[in-house]
């Protein structure tokens, strides 16, 4: 998804995953408009992952605004192995056209 996804997003709003046995369940994009790709996304059938929609209370805000940035900003993308690279095709697709829209 990286690769496939260069041309749609800036390094800096992607987040390389990689490593010797490496195997994320999701693919973690940064964008300031995250409910609208993760709608747009639903209406082509694919179920992306928003983290941090509930703050822990582990973290005050007002201590760590970083972090609310964080969660307020950051989508998952559906990258488990059980993905075909069909799927993972499916998907960049998807995040290509909904970001063009």
């Amino acid at each position: 998804l990286n690769e496939r996804l260069a041309g749609a997003l800036d390094a800096d709003r992607r987040f390389a995953l990689s490593g010797e046995g490496a195997c994320p369940a999701f693919f973690p994009v940064r964008l300031d408009d995250r409910d609208r790709l993760e709608s747009c996304l639903v209406s082509h059938g694919i179920e992306a992952f928003i983290f941090g929609k509930v703050g822990s209370p582990l973290i005050p805000e007002n201590e760590f605004p970083e972090a609310r940035a964080l969660s307020d900003t950051i989508l998952g993308l559906p990258m488990h192995q059980d993905l075909k690279r069909r799927d993972l095709d499916l998907v960049s697709d998807a995040v290509i056209r909904c970001l063009s829209n």
